[in-house]
């Protein structure tokens, strides 16, 4: 879903932007406008193969294909969702992401390996879960003492 959609290039002022993101959504917040911009949804399939099965013979190893074939898709599907976002963040001058896990920090090595944003990433910070009025407050407060 998507709340507003700037035109980040035909701005005169700096575009200071915080991403709150976990593997279910991101959300993309203005510091300047103090709101969310757009809300992304994930794609990602929260599944995880339980046990697994034995081979042929009592002693045989287990089928380990079912594993990596599901890693790999979980992989591709990441991908995918950090594409949607990225995309969403052209012409942006400060960027703060922040959120809970391990999965904002892939987020910020995809974000490193586009040359257009490589060198805006402020500060990546863990951050529980929020509402959009306590995000947007996060974000504004962030950048307004001066840390972007």
């Amino acid at each position: 879903m998507t709340y507003f959609e700037p035109n980040f290039r035909t701005m005169s002022k700096k575009m200071n932007i915080g991403i709150w993101i976990d593997q279910r959504e991101a959300f993309i917040i203005s510091a300047n406008e103090r709101k969310v911009l757009h809300h992304v949804e994930s794609d990602v399939e929260d599944t995880n193969l339980g046990g697994g099965y034995g081979g042929a013979t009592k002693y045989h190893q287990q089928d380990a294909s079912s594993q990596s074939k599901l890693t790999n898709r979980k992989n591709q599907q990441l991908q995918d969702y950090f594409e949607k976002v990225i995309k969403l963040l052209s012409g942006v001058n400060g960027l703060y992401i922040f959120g809970p896990g391990e999965l904002k920090k892939l987020f910020k090595k995809e974000v490193e390996n586009n040359p257009e944003l490589k060198d805006v990433i402020r500060v990546v910070a863990s951050a529980d879960s929020m509402t959009e009025n306590q995000l947007c407050a996060q974000v504004h407060d962030f950048f307004e003492e001066g840390e972007g």
